[in-house]
């Protein structure tokens, strides 16, 4: 028969007024237990309590990490606007240069189609001759040379009166319904 099994055991009392039975020779001592008593009785009080607080801190964390940086951002406020101020005029200087390099371009472009209007009716022909090209591959007739019988699209004019190769019949509309059963 194991002597352990036979050692006499205590009573041992919680404040919370549970009862656990410890053996008054345990191989750890009694301070072990009473701890250990002590440590699960708290558990069992205030266990959901501990549970809940968890679990609404890993809800919370993220509102509480935003709220943490906007307060350091507050702190720290006059060297991010110092910071944002300079890279707002580096911006604005960039734009400026941009802007002034367009413009510079567009009336160089002026100029130069002012010194060289032939050069400006040449390019105007070769567009006008792409133009028409494209016109003849589609079976359309160019722009400028359309015959009488033919309209601004290419295409011939349509007469009804003058009849076509297609008889057309077409149904008339259907009447909407006028009520009654």
């Amino acid at each position: 028969v194991d002597e352990s099994a036979m050692a006499p055991q205590r009573e041992v009392v919680n404040p919370t007024g549970t009862i656990h039975y410890a053996s008054s020779e345990s191989p750890r001592g009694s301070w072990f237990s009473f701890s250990l008593a002590a440590g699960l009785a708290f558990l069992e009080t205030y266990g959901w309590f501990i549970l809940a607080g968890i679990v609404a801190t890993s809800f919370l964390m993220p509102s509480l990490q935003r709220w943490a940086k906007r307060i350091e951002n507050n702190l720290n406020g006059e060297a991010n606007r110092k910071r944002e101020a300079d890279l707002d005029r580096q911006r604005e200087q960039v734009r400026k240069k941009q802007a002034e390099a367009f413009e510079k371009r567009v009336q160089q472009l002026e100029e130069e189609r002012r010194n060289n209007p032939s050069q400006s009716e040449r390019e105007r022909e070769r567009r006008l001759e792409e133009i028409n090209a494209r016109a003849a591959r589609l079976g359309l007739q160019p722009r400028g040379q359309a015959t009488g019988e033919s309209s601004r699209n290419g295409r011939p004019e349509y007469n009804p009166l003058m009849g076509g190769d297609v008889p057309r019949f077409r149904t008339s509309r259907r009447s909407a319904p006028r009520g009654g059963g």
